[in-house]
């Protein structure tokens, strides 16, 4: 049986232990003390200290840090756009490549992330998950149901942007 190498995407080290990887993990590029180490203390989540969220693991906790401080360490090679966490370079790569591996089940069109694959099917199956909570009516799309409001609800010109106040999004004001 082959034995399974675990590899380091930081800084391509391999280890043959999972355990002595994430241990790595947390010692060299967390800088954990050893006492704090998630593998060893077993820790339901980790919480920043910023502003408290519940993350499920230290390597989520250190993404979600770069929220606070605006680091994006991972820049695409092919045009100025930089990011938070490699999964989304990856995600972002696909504009460049052409690559739609995202594919609907109901008709032959592809995507290049889940997000506009689960919109697309909206499509076909008519779900209509935004609500107005001011007259009942539906929408696919959230910004569709936000260009509603403005427009009937508030009587906006269509395209006026910008963000509507909560009291929009909740129950109707009382007149």
């Amino acid at each position: 049986m082959k034995k399974k190498v675990v590899r380091c995407e930081e800084c391509n080290l391999t280890f043959g232990v999972a355990r002595s990887y994430s241990l790595h993990y947390q010692q060299v590029h967390l800088r954990l003390p050893p006492a704090t180490y998630p593998c060893l203390s077993r820790p339901a989540l980790a919480i920043c200290d910023v502003c408290g969220k519940k993350c499920s693991s230290a390597a989520a906790l250190r993404n979600h840090l770069r929220i606070h401080t605006g680091e994006l360490p991972f820049q695409c090679s092919e045009c100025p756009k930089r990011f938070r966490v490699n999964e989304r370079l990856q995600i972002h790569r696909r504009i460049h490549t052409g690559e739609r591996p995202v594919k609907c089940s109901y008709c032959p069109k592809a995507f290049r992330h889940k997000a506009q694959l689960i919109r697309h099917v909206r499509v076909h199956t008519g779900e209509k998950p935004y609500p107005c909570a001011h007259c009942g009516k539906s929408f696919s799309l959230n910004y569709t149901r936000k260009a509603h409001i403005r427009t009937v609800h508030m009587g906006l010109p269509s395209g006026a942007g910008g963000p509507l106040p909560d009291v929009f999004y909740g129950a109707p004001p009382s007149l």
